[in-house]
């Protein structure tokens, strides 16, 4: 359309609409739209749900991460191969003192940049540069509304005051963010208060009940799990979560026991990039590998990953019957992270 000046604009358009019309344009060409990159495993809290335990200042792991220059040179490749979302994650992301760098360096290139962050490394430099630089979506991590719920799930003294400090520090610059938990049996009885503490910033509040093993095998997060029952009457204490989870279940289907085995966007339009440089389908699915260290983002999705999307499904399962099958999570990388099997 014209605008007034003459000058050519586009339409207005919600930004779930454009993403959804972006998303149906590409499928079909496998464009790795959506990206993900743990910046490190290493994290400065020990919480007892999560799926990475590095501790901070593990120096063997640090000297394995990628460098600052070839985060830089993957962000070159994923973007000239049509990349546009991309999530910084970890671990604590906040705990590499080159963040800023590389978190520049995308937001250059033009990527629409998310970023979690557990929020108790955020310094002024650091509020700094996302008031001025601000991502797409900054999610910070809560674990509880007081420091004796909190560091029940942290394991770290002093790390509820510090997550405060850094939400505070985010505020006075007027940095959108939104908060978030995991639910788990050491801060269930805690979500009010979690919600209330949001609500009190003016900040959105989401959380989410999964809770995976831990990518090295482990099986201990596992012990802190809500119960599918807790779980339940959370969301069905919510109304925009039950409304949304009945509009899913009207929608479910029975599933093809002969469909592929990955049915999700991993390989098509989706991918992950661990500390190390191995390119992978997801945060769940670490295998097959591809080694970015060793050859470009193109090689590894063009030539490597196509083949690993036509694998077919091998077991047929008791609930292949089911006619509302599909609102279950149909995971691959869930499933090999829960039994070694996908």
């Amino acid at each position: 359309m014209i605008g007034d000046a003459g000058c050519k604009t586009i339409r207005d358009i919600s930004y779930s609409a454009f993403a959804r019309r972006i998303g149906e344009r590409v499928s079909s060409e496998r464009t790795p739209l959506d990206g993900s990159l743990e910046l490190t495993f290493r994290c400065n809290l020990r919480c007892t749900h999560c799926y990475v335990n590095e501790p901070p200042g593990r120096r063997d792991a640090r000297a394995r991460e990628l460098t600052a220059a070839e985060i830089r040179r993957i962000t070159d490749e994923v973007v000239d191969r049509g990349c546009l979302w991309m999530l910084l994650t970890g671990g604590e992301p906040l705990l590499r003192p080159d963040l800023p760098d590389i978190y520049l360096h995308m937001k250059r290139r033009g990527l629409l940049v998310t970023l979690f962050t557990n929020g108790t490394a955020v310094t002024p430099r650091i509020a700094d540069l996302l008031a001025e630089w601000p991502p797409l979506v900054l999610e910070v991590s809560i674990y509880g509304s007081s420091p004796d719920v909190y560091e029940r799930v942290t394991g770290v003294p002093g790390s509820f005051r510090r997550c405060i400090r850094g939400i505070e520090l985010l505020l006075d610059r007027k940095v959108r963010m939104r908060l978030k938990t995991v639910p788990t049996t050491l801060n269930y009885a805690d979500m009010d208060g979690m919600r209330a503490l949001a609500a009190g910033y003016g900040l959105d509040f989401e959380w989410d009940p999964l809770v995976n093993c831990r990518v090295d095998g482990s099986a201990k997060p596992a012990a802190v799990r809500l119960r599918p029952e807790q779980i339940l009457a959370m969301e069905q204490g919510e109304p925009k979560r039950a409304a949304a989870f009945r509009l899913e279940f009207g929608k479910a289907s029975r599933i093809d026991p002969r469909a592929d085995l990955i049915t999700c966007g991993a390989y098509l339009h989706a991918f992950h990039i661990d500390p190390y440089g191995r390119l992978v389908p997801c945060m769940l699915l670490r295998e097959p590998a591809y080694s970015l260290r060793e050859g470009s983002f193109r090689e590894g999705w063009d030539e490597h990953f196509p083949a690993m999307r036509k694998r077919a499904r091998t077991k047929v399962m008791t609930c292949d019957g089911c006619d509302v099958h599909s609102a279950c999570d149909q995971c691959v990388g869930w499933a090999l992270l829960e039994t070694g099997d996908p």
